[in-house]
């Protein structure tokens, strides 16, 4: 009976400590190569810190993707984010056709 209860206990515990861990989002930062597909991950280096802002107009230089999963982020999760900040609705789907944003979230001139 005493190791049915303990047994018990161990599993309601396991299940409130499960339930109280959260998951932590990652950041990333790409920048933009200025060669290949905006749209494409492998146009972009990961770098660890958010870079500073650059001179030039008409390109885009970096941007922001949060990962809520793995911490790890593919081209399904780059492409959704790139569409998020892709607001001129035309079939070019290029970030550099924006208007100029420094928010943090990417950095485009124009």
């Amino acid at each position: 009976m005493k190791r049915n209860v303990l047994s018990v206990l161990a599993v309601v515990a396991t299940v409130l400590v499960s339930s109280f861990t959260t998951k932590v989002d990652t950041t990333f930062y790409y920048v933009y190569d200025q060669v290949g597909t905006q749209t494409q991950l492998t146009s972009y280096s990961e770098v660890t810190t958010q870079p500073a802002a650059v001179a030039g107009s008409g390109k885009i230089n970096w941007l922001r993707v949060i990962d809520k999963n793995d911490g790890v982020i593919d081209q399904s999760e780059f492409l959704t984010q790139f569409e998020i900040y892709d607001v001129v609705n035309d079939n070019l789907n290029l970030l550099s056709d924006e208007s100029a944003d420094i928010s943090g979230q990417l950095d485009i001139k124009n």
